[in-house]
C-alpha cells in the first residue's frame, strides 16, 4: 500500500480506539459491562450487530459463494425475505426474550428449565462457541499476510531468527480488539461497532464503484459468457453441479435461518442490549432492509475479479496474481485469498487503504464482539453457576475480563495449528449443529411452548450435538476410506439436527409433562409482574385489522408504522418477483442473455439504495450513540442485575 493508503488506515483505527475509550468510563455496574445497561436504540443495535455478525470472515466467505456460483446466490437468497419480514414484524424471539430481562441465553434457560440445565447448556454453548470463533482470528490474519504482501518471516535488528508474520499480525488483530472491549465490555463494543458500521456502509458503496469503473460491466459480461454454461454462475435454475451453493443450500438455509438466529450466541450481548422489547423489535424491522449489503458488494467485487483472471486483457495482472496464489500451498486458502489478491492488483491509491481499514474494522467488530460474548458467558454461566458463588460487582467485572483475556489466548493457539479444509460456511454449519438445532428448539418452546419441559431441552440439544460430532468425524473418515465426498455436506446435516431436535422437543414434553403449563407470564413480566417503562402505548392511534395482521401493536408510533408498512411493501414486492420468476423459469427457461440484463439492473439499483442506506443509518446510528451517552451516565444501577436467578418470590 502507498503512504495514502496507510495514513488512511491509521487515522481510522486510531478514532474508532478513541471513541472506545473514551466510552469506556461510563462503564460501572455488570449490567452496563453484560448489556449496556440496557439503554440502546434501534440504529444502534441495527448497525452494530449486524456488522459485528458480518465480519472479515463472512467477507471472505461471500467470496467463496461468489466466486463458487456467481450471482445466482443472490437470487436464491431471496427466500430468507419472507423469513426476515416475519421474524422483524411479529418480534420472534427478540422481542419475548427481552421481556424476560436475561443477560444471557443459559440465564434464560435457567428460569425457564433449570439450574442445572443452565450448567450443562452453558457449558455446551461455550465449548462449541471456542470451537467456532477460532477460525475467525486465523481468516482475518491469512488476509492480511496475504493482502499485504508480508513475508513469511520478518526479523528485527540484533537478534538472529525471524518471526512469523501470521503470527504477527493476528495477535495485533486480537490485541485492538481486547483494547476496546477490557475496559468498557458492551458499551465500548457497541458504540464502537456502530462507529465501524456506518464506516463501512459507505466504503460498500465505494468499493462497488471502484471496480465497476474499473473493470467495467461489460467486461464482467463477457467473462461470465466465456465461462462454463453448467454449472452457471447467473441462471439459478443451472446451479445443480455446485457441491456447496446450489439451491438447496438457500433452502435449507432459509428453514433453519430462524434456529441460527434465535439461538446463536456470538453476539449475545445485543440481544439483551435493547432500551425495550418495542426497540428490540424496531432494530428488527429496520435491519431488515440490510441483510443483502454485504453479499451485494461481495458479489460485484468476486465477478470483477473473475473477469480480470478470465480476459486476456488483464492477462499480466492475473499473471501477478496467480503467481501469488501458486506460493499459497493450501488449497481451501488459495480459494479464500483470490479475490483478495486481485483487488490489490487494480484499486488504487486510496480506495486501496479504505479497502483495508473496513476489513479491518470487520475483523474488530467480530472478534471483540465474540470475546465479549464467550468470555461472559464462561463466566455467566459455567464458572459462577457451578462454583455458586456471589461476586461483588468490581470482582464479578475482572473475572469477567480475565476469561476474555483467556478467550483471546485460546482463538490464538488455535489460529496457529488450524490449516482450513472447507469453505467457510461449511465450517460454520457443521460447527454451529453441535449446538444451533437443539438450542433453537429449546429457546422456541420455552418462549412459545407453556407445555416444554426440561427433559425435552436436554434431548434436543444432545441430538443436536450428536449430529455435529457425527458431521465432524464421520466425512473426513468417510473420504479418507472411500476417496470420495461424503454424500451429504454440512449443510444437509445441520438441517437434519434442526428437524431431529423439534421432533424430539415436542414428543418429550408431551410424554414428560402432560397437563402442567409453565407461567409464562411471570417470565415475561407480564401482567402482575410488569415492569414499570418497559412498555410505552400509543392509544391514541387506531389499529386497524390488517396493521394488527402484520404485527403492529399499539406500542408503534407513526414513524414506526411506517417503517413497518415500507418493510412488508419492499419485502413482497421481491418475493412475489422471485415466485413469478421462478415459476416462469420451471415452465419455460430464460436465457442467458435476459438473467445477464437482470444481474445489470441488480447490481445499479442495489447501489443506488446501498448509498441512501448508508446516509439514513448514520443519522439514526449518531442520534442513538448520544442518547446513549447522554443517559447512561445518570442511569441508577442495580447491583443485583447480575446474571443471577433470584427466588421468584424476590422477583414479585
Amino acid at each position: 500500500m502507498t503512504t495514502l493508503d496507510w495514513l488512511i488506515l491509521a487515522g481510522i483505527i486510531l478514532v474508532v480506539v478513541w471513541v472506545g475509550w473514551r466510552t469506556s468510563r461510563y462503564m460501572k455496574g455488570v449490567s452496563d459491562f453484560l448489556a449496556a445497561n440496557r439503554l440502546a436504540g434501534r440504529y444502534m443495535l441495527t448497525i452494530s450487530a449486524q456488522v459485528a455478525g458480518t465480519g472479515l470472515v463472512s467477507v471472505i466467505g461471500a467470496f467463496e459463494v461468489a466466486g463458487e456460483a456467481g450471482f445466482t446466490p443472490a437470487w436464491w437468497g431471496l427466500m430468507n425475505l419472507p423469513i426476515v419480514m416475519v421474524v422483524a414484524l411479529t418480534g420472534f424471539f427478540f422481542y419475548r426474550y427481552r421481556e424476560t430481562r436475561v443477560l444471557t441465553l443459559a440465564q434464560f434457560f435457567e428460569k425457564r428449565y433449570s439450574p442445572n440445565f443452565r450448567k450443562f447448556a452453558g457449558t455446551v454453548c461455550f465449548l462449541t462457541g471456542l470451537v467456532n470463533f477460532g477460525v475467525f482470528p486465523v481468516v482475518s490474519a491469512r488476509f492480511y499476510v496475504h493482502f499485504l504482501g508480508l513475508p513469511e518471516l520478518f526479523y528485527l535488528p540484533g537478534i538472529p531468527f525471524g518471526f512469523s508474520s501470521f503470527a504477527a499480525v493476528m495477535l495485533l488483530d486480537l490485541a485492538v480488539a481486547l483494547l476496546i472491549v477490557l475496559r468498557g465490555g458492551q458499551i465500548s463494543v457497541m458504540v464502537t461497532d456502530c462507529v465501524q458500521g456506518m464506516f463501512s456502509l459507505i466504503g460498500f458503496v465505494v468499493f462497488a464503484v471502484a471496480v465497476l469503473w474499473i473493470v467495467g460491466w461489460a467486461d464482467i459480461e463477457t467473462a461470465i459468457r466465456t465461462a462454463s454454461s453448467e454449472p452457471s454462475l447467473i441462471h439459478p435454475m443451472r446451479t445443480a453441479g455446485h457441491r456447496n451453493f446450489n439451491m438447496w443450500f438457500y433452502v435449507i438455509g432459509a428453514i433453519s435461518g430462524v434456529f441460527t438466529m434465535v439461538a446463536w450466541q456470538g453476539s449475545q450481548g445485543y440481544n439483551a442490549s435493547a432500551r425495550s422489547p418495542h426497540e428490540q423489535k424496531m432494530g428488527q424491522i429496520i435491519g431488515g432492509w440490510r441483510w443483502s449489503v454485504t453479499g451485494w458488494m461481495a458479489m460485484v467485487l468476486a465477478m470483477g475479479s473473475f473477469a480480470v483472471l478470465t480476459l486476456p486483457d488483464y492477462s499480466a495482472i492475473a499473471e501477478s496474481v496467480q503467481m501469488k496464489l501458486a506460493d499459497i500451498s493450501n488449497t481451501t486458502l488459495r480459494g479464500q485469498m483470490m479475490v483478495p489478491l486481485v483487488l490489490t492488483e487494480i484499486l488504487p491509491a486510496g480506495v486501496k487503504g479504505l479497502f483495508f481499514a473496513v476489513m479491518v474494522f470487520l475483523s474488530i467488530t467480530t472478534h471483540n464482539t465474540y470475546l465479549h460474548s464467550w468470555g461472559s458467558i464462561f463466566i455467566q454461566d459455567v464458572f459462577i453457576p457451578i462454583s455458586g458463588k456471589t461476586f461483588t460487582p468490581e470482582k464479578h467485572i475482572r473475572l469477567l475480563r480475565r476469561s476474555i483475556v483467556g478467550v483471546a489466548m485460546y482463538a490464538f493457539v488455535f489460529g496457529m495449528f488450524y490449516s482450513p479444509s472447507v469453505p467457510v460456511f461449511m465450517y460454520w454449519a457443521i460447527t454451529g449443529a453441535l449446538w444451533l438445532p437443539g438450542a433453537g428448539a429449546a429457546v422456541i418452546g420455552g418462549l412459545y411452548w407453556r407445555r416444554g419441559t426440561t427433559a425435552a431441552a436436554y434431548c434436543a440439544l444432545c441430538f443436536g450435538m450428536v449430529v455435529g460430532v457425527f458431521g465432524l468425524v464421520v466425512p473426513r473418515w468417510y473420504q479418507n476410506r472411500t476417496g470420495e465426498l461424503f454424500p451429504l455436506n454440512n449443510q444437509y446435516l445441520f438441517f437434519i439436527g434442526v428437524v431431529g431436535s423439534v421432533l424430539l422437543y415436542v414428543t418429550v414434553s408431551l410424554l414428560s409433562r402432560k397437563g402442567c403449563r409453565y407461567n409464562l407470564e411471570r417470565l415475561l413480566h407480564r401482567g402482575a409482574w410488569a415492569v414499570k417503562g418497559e412498555h410505552a402505548l400509543h392509544t391514541e392511534i387506531r389499529m386497524s385489522p390488517w396493521q394488527r395482521l402484520v404485527g403492529i401493536t399499539h406500542e408503534f408510533s407513526l414513524v414506526d408504522r411506517i417503517l413497518a408498512v415500507a418493510l412488508v411493501v419492499w419485502n413482497l414486492g421481491w418475493v412475489s418477483l422471485f415466485g413469478v420468476v421462478t415459476l416462469l423459469n420451471f415452465l419455460a427457461p430464460f436465457g442467458d442473455d435476459w438473467w445477464l440484463g437482470f444481474w445489470k439492473g441488480y447490481v445499479w439499483f442495489y447501489l443506488a439504495f446501498n448509498l441512501l442506506l448508508a446516509v439514513w443509518f448514520m443519522v439514526g446510528g449518531v442520534a442513538d450513540i448520544r442518547f446513549l451517552m447522554r443517559t447512561i451516565k445518570d442511569v441508577v444501577r442495580d447491583e443485583t442485575d447480575d446474571g443471577r436467578v433470584r427466588p421468584e418470590s424476590d422477583e414479585q
